[in-house]
This record gives structure tokens, C-alpha cells and sequence, in this order.
């Protein structure tokens, strides 16, 4: 299970972060970060980590998503 922290960083194989998950507990957000190019796999891997965030925190009022960094077709 996911811990609970302010922030969680995804890497590509190469360790280029991908995306950036940011969870703010006195507004009661999440706040995710997409960059670069992204392959299927990645936007699994980081919508699985933001639904496991969300189940484990309880009490989020909202979820951002913020996609003006990522490139590609």
C-alpha cells in the first residue's frame, strides 16, 4: 500500500521523472503532475499510484491534474 506523504515522484527506467504526485492534507487535494512523453504504461502506473493514494488518505475533496507538460502526438 501507498504511504501517505506530501509528495511522490514516478521515474522513467532511464530516471527521468514523469510524474509528480503532490497531496496538500490541509486543503485535502491531490495534485498530479504529468510530463514529458508518456507511454500507456506510465499513465497506468500513475493513475494506479494516484487511486491508491486516494483510497488511503480517505478525505480528498478535490483531484488536479495538470497534463501542459506533456509532449507527443
Amino acid at each position: 500500500m501507498t504511504e501517505i506523504t506530501e509528495k511522490v515522484v514516478l521515474k522513467k527506467d532511464t530516471d527521468k521523472v514523469f510524474a509528480t504526485i503532490t497531496y496538500n492534507k490541509e486543503k485535502e487535494w491531490l495534485f498530479i503532475n504529468w510530463e514529458g512523453f508518456l507511454t500507456v504504461d506510465m499513465v497506468k502506473e500513475g493513475s494506479e499510484e494516484l487511486l491508491n493514494l486516494f483510497k488511503t488518505i480517505g478525505s480528498i475533496s478535490k483531484i488536479l491534474v495538470n497534463n501542459q507538460q506533456v509532449k507527443g502526438p
